[in-house]
């Protein structure tokens, strides 16, 4: 699929982004993949891009428009794809990461990737939802700079229905030009009773393992 070889991933916080990194490498057979690069990492990365025929690589979007920019603008994209999630939803799983102190963010007492179940009640830190209100606004920016860019939901991509994962898939790629074998596995892993879940977070792949 020589059309799928460089994508860029753009996605807020607590948007399934880590596991659907995962799974683009795969689905997409890009070996090499960036999950997260900082600014010198990104620097090198653009650097040998001149030597790498494939590239992959998973930002999340910053409230400063040059970082996330620099990343847009470097390199001719085959794809850029922005993963959207019900923000509520993002904003409630973010604040997890706050329960046992409201100022740590990934307090050592919570685990960032484990198993678990979305709380309700639970208190959300004053900042948490004015950042979700400006990264969306940043989100409108990017889909002003390219006409081309996909945007993926995480509530269909983890849809019950298996069809509609289908399609989410085939915003990005003809999944009939897929092998059976690698639909199948993408799309068992994308089955929401994963949607909580650690299990697909720690890959065995040691090409992506680097970067998690």
């Amino acid at each position: 699929m020589n059309e799928c070889k460089k994508i860029l991933l753009i996605s807020k916080p607590r948007s399934g982004s880590t596991v659907f990194l995962n799974l683009l490498h795969s689905f997409c057979q890009i070996n090499n993949v960036h999950n997260e690069p900082g600014i010198s990492e990104g620097r090198e990365i653009f650097d040998s891009l001149s030597i790498k025929d494939e590239l992959l690589i998973k930002i999340m979007v910053s409230s400063e428009k040059g970082i996330t920019n620099q990343f847009i603008k470097e390199t001719n994209w085959d794809k850029i794809i922005i993963l959207r999630r019900n923000d509520n939803d993002a904003i409630l799983s973010m604040a997890h990461q706050y329960i046992n102190n409201p100022l740590i963010f990934e307090d050592k007492k919570n685990k960032w990737r484990t198993n678990y179940k979305q709380q309700k009640d639970i208190r959300i830190p004053d900042f948490i939802p004015p950042l979700y209100k400006e990264l969306e606004l940043r989100f409108e920016e990017i889909l002003g700079m390219n006409d081309n860019i996909i945007e993926l939901t995480y509530e269909n991509l983890y849809n019950k229905d298996r069809d509609i994962r289908r399609k989410e898939l085939d915003k990005i790629v003809d999944t009939s030009e897929v092998h059976w074998l690698v639909l199948k596995n993408v799309l068992d892993k994308l089955d929401p009773k994963f949607k909580y879940t650690s299990v697909w977070n720690i890959p065995q792949d040691p090409i992506i393992s680097n970067f998690i």
